[in-house]
């Protein structure tokens, strides 16, 4: 999942040069993209 939104996000937008910036930036925003995605997800089916 992760793989899928750090290729998603690259091509959306800008990162910093550097690797090491690079995917510390992504890993924080990809594990806060797929925390938000889990609690939709939990909120839907109690939902339904």
């Amino acid at each position: 999942m992760r793989d899928a939104i750090f290729v998603l996000l690259e091509k959306r937008n800008p990162l910093p040069t550097d690797d090491a910036s690079k995917a510390k930036c992504l890993d924080g925003v990809a594990k806060r993209l797929e925390e938000l995605l889990f609690k939709m997800a939990l909120r839907q089916r109690r939902n339904t």
